[in-house]
C-alpha cells in the first residue's frame, strides 16, 4: 500500500501472471492504473493500410509487367529524351497489323503503371504529339532508332522535357 492504493507488483515489474499472458505490458498497465492514456504499441491503421496498398499496387505492376513482356516478346528497350523511336501501335488489341510511327521523344514520365512517353513528328505538314502509356496492350513493340536524334547522335538532350521543339522547324525533330 503506498499513499493508501494498492499497487500489483506484477504491472510496476513487469512481469508476468500465470495466465500466460503478460510480459512488456508493464508501462501500459500502470499509465491505465495511474488514471492516463495507455501508449500505443502498433503503428497508425492509416500506415498499414497504406503499406499494404503499396504491397498490393507493386505486386500488381510486376504482374502487369510479366504480361506485357510476355505478349510482346520482350521488355520495352531503354530510350530517352532526345532519341528517335519507331513504335508499332495497334488500334484494336487484335490487330494484325499495327500502324508503324515514328517519331523524336520530348517527354518521359515515370510513374509505376501510369508511365508514358511523348513523341513529336511532322505529317503532312503538321507537327503531331502523341503520348503512349507504356504498359498500353495496343502498343506491340518499340524499338530505338536514332540515339540522341536531337543533336546528330553527339550529346544528349539536357531538358528532361523538349516541348519548345513545337515551336522550332521541324527538321530539328523530324525523322
Amino acid at each position: 500500500e503506498a499513499g493508501g492504493a494498492v499497487i500489483d507488483a506484477e504491472f510496476t515489474e513487469g512481469g508476468g501472471g500465470d495466465d500466460g499472458v503478460g510480459g512488456g505490458g508493464g508501462a501500459a498497465a500502470t499509465a491505465a492504473a495511474a488514471g492516463g492514456a495507455p501508449r500505443r504499441k502498433f503503428k497508425s491503421s492509416f500506415k498499414r493500410a497504406s503499406s499494404t496498398m503499396l504491397e498490393l499496387r507493386r505486386d500488381r505492376e510486376a504482374r502487369m509487367r510479366a504480361h506485357l513482356a510476355k505478349v510482346r516478346g520482350g521488355p520495352i528497350p531503354r530510350f530517352d529524351v532526345g532519341d528517335a523511336v519507331e513504335i508499332r501501335y495497334g488500334q484494336e488489341v487484335s490487330d494484325a497489323h499495327p500502324q508503324v510511327i515514328r517519331g523524336t521523344v520530348i517527354a518521359k514520365r515515370n510513374k509505376g503503371l501510369d508511365s508514358g512517353f511523348t513523341m513529336i513528328n511532322q505529317v503532312d505538314d503538321a507537327v503531331v504529339t502523341l503520348t503512349y502509356p507504356y504498359s498500353s496492350p495496343l502498343l506491340k513493340d518499340v524499338r530505338l532508332h536514332t540515339k540522341w536524334r536531337l543533336h546528330d547522335g553527339k550529346r544528349r538532350a539536357r531538358r528532361a522535357k523538349l516541348y519548345y521543339l513545337k515551336d522550332r522547324p521541324a527538321k530539328e525533330f523530324q525523322v
